[in-house]
């Protein structure tokens, strides 16, 4: 499950359109982020939130049923709750780019190579394009996980940089703040490193023009 950039589902590498409107695509990717069992009420009120809770509920039956029908293997569903079935070979982008990252923080010396992968998952902000009509709660729960991620993501580009900086990469280090700039053009922390990692190269009107 691909949530970084515009959501997408994968299967043995390849992408599969399940043909499901965007509530019940928004419910899965929802549950993919959550990694537990949601309460049915919590998910009514997600994504019905305008109209009284036993419509949503029934709202939120009929939508289960569409997915059982098209996605069961995906969905542990009981009477209480909702879940994303567990599968070993399951994942989504957004969840190991979560879990790598603060195994890293717990690492005197993180991976380089682990590291420059796990942030190659962030193809783009969480669910870019994909929004739910009349579905305020999801869309602010869309919006606080796209902020939070992306400010990781920028983080760790900083961070890299200068460990990548520290090893001698002083190439790798400037791709990092070339992507970085890319999506925070007034990153000043970003632009300082580049001016000194230019220069340690000798490259001062390139540093003279950032």
């Amino acid at each position: 499950i691909r949530l970084f950039g515009h959501p997408a589902l994968y299967k043995q590498g390849q992408q599969i359109d399940l043909n499901l409107p965007h509530k019940a695509l928004a419910l899965l990717y929802y549950l993919a982020m959550a990694r537990q069992a949601v309460g049915r009420d919590t998910l009514a009120m997600l994504l019905w939130a305008t109209v009284p809770l036993p419509a949503a509920r029934h709202s939120l039956r009929n939508m289960l049923s569409q997915l059982r029908a098209v996605a069961g293997d995906l969905l542990e569903i009981n009477l209480q709750t909702v879940a994303l079935a567990a599968a070993p070979r399951q994942q989504v982008d957004a969840v190991v780019f979560q879990q790598r990252l603060a195994a890293m923080q717990q690492s005197a010396s993180p991976d380089l190579a682990v590291w420059q992968a796990t942030l190659d998952l962030y193809r783009g902000d969480f669910l870019a394009g994909f929004y739910v009509h009349q579905s305020q709660p999801f869309e602010d729960w869309t919006t606080q996980c796209r902020e939070s991620l992306r400010q990781q993501f920028l983080t760790n580009l900083l961070a890299l940089s200068d460990a990548y900086a520290a090893s001698g990469a002083i190439g790798l280090a400037l791709a990092c703040l070339d992507r970085l700039l890319a999506i925070e053009p007034e990153n000043e922390a970003a632009y300082s490193q580049q001016i000194q990692l230019l220069l340690r190269l000798g490259r001062r009107t390139e540093a003279l023009q950032c």
